[in-house]
């Protein structure tokens, strides 16, 4: 790592949030002097001597200067600020190097962010911040070890039984995670500071003549991957994760694009007629538990987007990746996900042709 990619690398971690933490508090901060500061920082990037850089490296220069405009734009500047200007320049040069979108993304914000010593890149220096990024990223890593262990699942192999029961320990994981977030965070001042302070860093920015989203979950590719997978789709959300592939690192695009394209369990189930009660019975575990943890992940999503008291509006349209109503789509896909039928009927048959 260069001098120049480390010191601002170190700024962001250390300077920004509480620059940012300053301009929350005080009407006398001002956003010039966060901007000043971090141009200067990034201005001495030379991008033009990164060549030889590891991709993900790469992309950890791009978050960083994505994390410095999302604030800039949280507290009101114009991204049409020549600095602004030069530094979404940089970050658009990068990311073709780096095969990762031009702005700070799920990877650098969430799979990437931490140090061996437990510290977490983040927007301000507020403790709810750095729980929900870990929570956030050991959901995520359970859900990789899910997607791992049902990809190109042989359904009749001596190993199908251990991998599903793998992935659905896994996904107990996710779920615990999330109900973590109830138990640590779901107070009222959380929710409001996840509201009014929190959510505003999170906004889309043009970069090139193309909208950027923010970093989100909906961008998770092992998240992806295992509904494709379970077949938890249908057209509207495979048309979603279409969308989605440019949000992915080139090994991650691959593998979703595979799912894309690759038969689901149920349509193994289809044409597979010797497959074992165990196995059966293991991939409906499986459906169940992932619904379970979608249903704990939607009561997150209602209860910090919306507090206790608003019930909420499936038709309001988030300002980010999904409409609440698409989330909730989503939701509905795994809860009544057609091979449970499958699984039951063969299931059922099965016992009749042993019933005496």
């Amino acid at each position: 790592m260069s001098d120049s990619i480390r010191q601002l690398d170190v700024w962001v971690w250390q300077r920004l949030p509480a620059l940012n933490d300053e301009i929350e508090r005080s009407s006398s901060a001002h956003i010039d002097s966060l901007l000043d500061e971090a141009y200067e920082l990034v201005r001495h990037v030379d991008i033009s001597q990164l060549t030889n850089i590891d991709p993900k490296e790469l992309a950890i220069v791009i978050g960083n200067i994505g994390m410095i405009i999302a604030s800039c734009a949280r507290f009101g500047a114009s991204c049409s600020d020549k600095r602004i200007v030069d530094m979404l320049r940089r970050a658009s040069y990068l990311s073709i190097r780096a095969e990762h979108p031009p702005r700070d993304s799920l990877y650098t914000y969430v799979l990437w962010n931490g140090k061996a010593d437990g510290s977490t890149r983040a927007f301000t220096k507020h403790p709810f911040e750095y729980e929900f990024i870990r929570t956030s990223r050991s959901a995520l890593v359970q859900f990789e070890i899910a997607a791992n262990a049902c990809r190109d699942l042989d359904l009749t192999g001596d190993d199908a039984s251990l991998r599903l029961g793998r992935a659905h320990e896994a996904i107990l994981a996710v779920a615990a995670a999330y109900r973590s977030l109830f138990r640590t965070g779901f107070t009222a001042e959380h929710r409001r500071w996840f509201r009014e302070s929190y959510k505003p860093f999170f906004c889309s920015l043009e970069i090139d003549g193309v909208m950027w989203e923010a970093p989100s979950g909906a961008n998770a590719a092992s998240v992806l991957e295992l509904d494709l997978i379970l077949g938890n789709t249908d057209e509207k959300y495979r048309n979603h994760i279409t969308n989605r592939l440019r949000y992915l690192t080139a090994n991650d695009r691959r593998r979703v694009l595979n799912a894309l394209t690759s038969s689901s369990l149920a349509q193994k189930l289809e044409r597979t007629p010797d497959v074992v009660d165990d196995v059966m019975m293991r991939i409906g575990t499986l459906i169940i538990s992932l619904a379970q943890a979608s249903a704990v992940h939607w009561g997150l999503i209602r209860g910090y987007l919306h507090g206790e008291e608003a019930a909420l509006d499936a038709a309001k349209e988030s300002k980010n990746v999904m409409s609440y109503a698409d989330v909730r789509h989503v939701l509905e896909l795994r809860r009544h996900n057609a091979l449970s039928e499958s699984l039951t009927r063969r299931l059922d048959a099965r016992q009749r042709q042993k019933a005496p």
